[in-house]
């Protein structure tokens, strides 16, 4: 496997509405990132794109909106339960079926 800094570097954090900073990462090539992100287990993928969906969703709170093209984008292929999920959170009050 190619060295860290042959494939990507870091890149300036990012500042979130609760004041964590939270390290980037960008990588020089799409096809290193797709094959490093094919090597995750589909199980722990999707755990790992819950776990950061949930900390965005707490985090960004009443702000959610400003972040739904990207919370979108994690679960594009992820369970239709998790789809819902993120739906459910995103949707305006008035066009919740439940």
């Amino acid at each position: 496997m190619a060295k860290p800094d042959t494939i990507g570097n870091k890149i300036a954090p990012a500042e979130w509405p609760d004041g964590t900073v939270a390290a980037r990462y960008g990588f020089l090539h799409a096809l290193y990132q797709e094959v490093l992100y094919e090597r995750i287990p589909t199980g722990r993928r999707q755990r790992l794109h819950q776990r950061i969906g949930e900390r965005q969703e707490a985090t960004y709170d009443k702000r959610v909106r400003e972040i739904a093209a990207e919370l979108a984008a994690k679960v594009v292929a992820q369970p239709i339960a998790l789809r819902r999920w993120i739906h459910d959170r995103l949707s305006p009050p008035r066009n919740r079926l439940r």
